[in-house]
């Protein structure tokens, strides 16, 4: 194990369990660590801070796995297990029974580790996929035989009744598809099929998820090996509960003929899937319009509605372009939800031009007293970057609106009080008043 020290009077938060440390915060730091090697990190004083994982080409030189000076990390794969273990009981008890993120990186305390657990029924049988994401060396040593570690997870969950999914019911796939990787020395390539089960094509997946506002389950068609990110993005599930919220009480007050909404950068639909079904519940008729750029986005999407005979109209169009326009006073409800605008704080001016651009055409399209709702992905805008282009956008197209509602990561996203940059999902519900 090495052992680095950090230097006097650095930052304190770096003392406050914050996952990361530049190599300019230590006293010595090697140039030739090994990020297989197991690093403890200990401060001026020589007290220990943390234990984790360190390589001299990242950007972030040291990532903390444990701030226990209990916990060992030398048995790599009882540490994973113990770990990936511990957080399947937390999403459970938080009352996911279905599709949700396992394993969300540094919030979790494994760095560079990114799992979605993913439920689906097809032909009359019930799956579930674990989605796996490595994006650093230094963790990649502790999944190194992913087969025994989700076997022995999948086997430990089952005996002890928490879930009912086996391990014969269970499919692997590790998606190698991400250019970070090059950069720490990780190969790059398409997703591998690790344990698949009766050669199901899982381009075409219905995923299950968890919507407590819904009386009937919800399944959105998905491509869990080529789609973006794991496949299909599980973090809008709190925002989604709290737009229903308000939307609802709004069709009860004014008992429109039919609800018009919106749904820019709609992906594979999830937002107009999980609202059209609350309008049917309701009894409510409601015509849906969904706008993405991607066509395989739109077809999955399209596939979805049609199986639960939602009347949804879709538009191939990068709505960035000015071509892409929407009719005044048109519609009840506009979700603006697009990908991350922002990587890094250099592209904060131009992302926060791009949300104002998008939302300017929002609410010249949205109805008095109905709603817009805006959302941003960059883990670099602030809720308040946001806010101010909204705010902005409102001017420009004449209007006024007051936020009746926030929101951001979903349960199985939780960030940690010493790591605000993995706060990234913001949401604002507008009530546009004139």
């Amino acid at each position: 194990m090495i052992t680095l020290n950090v230097k006097k009077n650095i930052d304190p938060k770096v003392l406050l369990r914050h996952p990361w440390m530049t190599k300019a915060l230590f006293d010595k730091p090697s140039e030739s660590v090994n990020p297989n090697e197991i690093v403890e990190v200990r401060d001026a004083q020589n007290q220990f801070v943390s234990r984790g994982y360190a390589n001299s080409l990242s950007l972030f030189y040291y990532l903390s796995l444990t701030f226990d000076s209990r916990e060992k990390l030398e048995d790599k794969f009882g540490f994973l297990s113990s770990r990936l273990y511990e957080l399947f009981i937390q999403r459970l008890s938080l009352g996911y029974k279905k599709s949700f993120r396992l394993c969300f990186s540094e919030n979790d305390f494994l760095p560079g580790l990114v799992i979605d657990r993913f439920l689906s029924e097809k032909n009359g049988k019930d799956y579930q996929v674990f989605v796996v994401q490595v994006t650093t060396a230094g963790i990649n040593s502790y999944i190194s035989d992913p087969l025994k570690i989700f076997k022995t997870l999948v086997e430990k969950m089952n005996q002890e009744k928490m879930i009912p999914i086996v391990w014969e019911q269970t499919i692997l796939v590790l998606r190698n598809d991400i250019k970070i990787r090059e950069k720490e020395g990780l190969p790059f390539g398409p997703a591998q099929i690790l344990n698949n089960v009766d050669n199901l094509d899982l381009s075409v997946m219905p995923v299950s998820i968890d919507h407590w506002f819904l009386k009937s389950d919800m399944k959105i068609q998905s491509d869990l090996m080529g789609g973006q990110k794991t496949g299909f993005f599980l973090d809008q599930n709190y925002n989604l509960l709290r737009v229903a919220e308000v939307f609802t009480e709004y069709v009860k007050f004014f008992k429109p003929k039919k609800v018009r909404i919106m749904d820019i950068c709609c992906h594979l639909g999830q937002w107009t899937a999980y609202l059209g079904l609350v309008l049917k519940q309701m009894g409510v008729e409601a015509e849906f319009v969904l706008v993405d750029i991607s066509k395989d986005a739109l077809a999955n999407a399209k596939a979805t509605m049609d199986g639960y005979g939602i009347q949804a109209q879709c538009q191939a169009i990068d709505v960035m372009d000015d071509k892409f326009t929407i009719d005044e006073n048109a519609f009840d409800l506009i979700i603006v939800d697009p990908p991350a605008f922002a990587k890094s704080k250099e592209h904060i001016p131009a992302a926060k031009s791009a949300y104002q651009k998008l939302n300017l055409k929002a609410y010249k399209g949205i109805k008095k007293y109905g709603f817009v709702v805006s959302c941003s992905c960059s883990g670099a805008i602030s809720l308040e970057d946001l806010k101010d282009s909204v705010n902005r956008a409102q001017i420009k197209a004449f209007r006024t609106s007051k936020i009746v509602a926030q929101g951001g990561h979903a349960p199985d996203h939780p960030h940690l009080f010493s790591f605000p940059e993995g706060f990234y999902l913001k949401m604002i519900t507008a009530q546009v008043t004139s």
